[in-house]
């Protein structure tokens, strides 16, 4: 990402100077993180050479031991199904309508190389989390490093942070949306729900928490355009913010 965003710089203002200054902070910053976290590091370093799990040299069964449980149907389903797993950690669960905020990111001119940049990487995560099921992980397992850790569904929290990312970002759009009453935008939005709720149909079994999560955030978005003020861009703000802590809490319970 941070290559990512000085090739943005660079070529926004063309300026090689300021790229070089901000490349040399953060590579201060990598630095002073790497030295906070030495404290941490090296005594996990000497206890990895001295355990029986060496670091490295796994195999892909011994990377990725339950792939025939945790197969991308699975995996695709906890990221849709808005109930409850007692006992489970929801990570790869963001929200119902942080997901269709995610698709509608992609429309935001002003922000679009970043929502590319981070739809691209949450998507790539999220195919690693898939493991030795798809191919891709075979080439990921060959590189530096690939063959260290077990369990891929560790990537759904990578996952989870990109498009959260872009949730923030397809936000805005959606505030811009309203500002301006862009209706038919507007019916496009309603289109991604149904695709959202079309898969999580599919997916889940239960999908009535899905439908009322879904029919209400649209039902609000319908409503702010008809008595646009900056009252309702507040109201409307909260509400959504009050649906993604009710749909979070419920699936984590």
């Amino acid at each position: 990402y941070s290559i990512f965003r000085l090739v943005w710089i660079y070529r926004k203002e063309r300026i090689l100077k300021n790229v070089v200054l901000l490349g040399c902070y953060l590579c201060i910053g990598f630095l002073l993180a790497f030295s906070l976290a030495a404290f941490q590091l090296f005594p996990s370093v000497e206890l990895a050479s001295r355990s029986m799990r060496q670091t490295g040299g796994l195999s892909l069964q011994q990377v990725d031991p339950f792939a025939f449980v945790l197969t991308p149907k699975v995996i695709l389903k906890e990221i849709l199904n808005s109930t409850a797993t007692p006992g489970q950690a929801r990570c790869a669960y963001i929200g119902i309508i942080p997901i269709i905020l995610s698709m509608l990111s992609l429309v935001n001119r002003q922000y679009r190389p970043l929502s590319c940049f981070f739809f691209g990487s949450g998507i790539l995560f999220l195919f690693l989390s898939f493991g030795t099921n798809i191919p891709l992980f075979k080439l990921y397992h060959s590189l530096p490093t690939g063959d260290w850790f077990r369990f891929p569904t560790r990537f759904l929290y990578l996952f989870a942070f990109s498009f959260s990312v872009i949730s923030g970002i397809g936000y805005v759009k959606l505030v811009d949306i309203l500002k301006n009453k862009s209706f038919s935008t507007v019916i496009g939005l309603c289109a991604i729900s149904s695709i959202v709720l079309c898969c999580a149909w599919l997916l889940g079994n239960k999908i009535v928490p899905v439908c009322a999560y879904i029919i209400f955030f649209i039902g609000v978005v319908w409503v702010v355009p008809l008595f646009g003020s900056p009252f309702n861009m507040k109201f409307l703000c909260s509400v959504i913010s009050i649906i993604i802590i009710i749909d979070l809490f419920y699936v984590n319970v």
